[in-house]
C-alpha cells in the first residue's frame, strides 16, 4: 500500500574450458542485485494507495444491502399472496 516495490535477483555461471593457465580453470562468477522503487509523488501515501481497497468495501455494504432490499421485497410479496388468499 505504501507504492514501493523490491525485487532480488541473484545467478551464478562457472566455466571451465582447456587453459593452460590454471589460475582461472575453473572461472566462477556471481551477482546479486537488489532493486527497490519508490514513485516519489506519484499516488503518495497509504491513503492514495487503499483507494481500491476502500472502494471494494463500499461495493460490498452496497451488495450487501440490495441482498436484504430483496428479501424484504420478497418477504412481503409472500406475505401479500398469503393474505389475498
Amino acid at each position: 500500500m505504501t507504492g514501493t516495490s523490491a525485487q532480488l535477483a541473484y545467478g551464478s555461471t562457472r566455466n571451465k574450458v582447456n587453459s593452460p593457465n590454471v589460475l582461472l580453470n575453473p572461472f566462477t562468477s556471481g551477482f546479486l542485485d537488489l532493486f527497490i522503487t519508490q514513485n516519489l509523488l506519484q499516488g503518495f501515501g497509504i491513503a492514495v494507495n487503499n483507494r481500491y481497497v476502500r472502494v471494494a468495501r463500499n461495493n460490498m455494504k452496497v451488495t450487501d444491502l440490495q441482498l436484504k432490499l430483496q428479501v424484504v421485497t420478497t418477504v412481503s410479496a409472500v406475505l401479500n399472496l398469503y393474505w389475498i388468499w
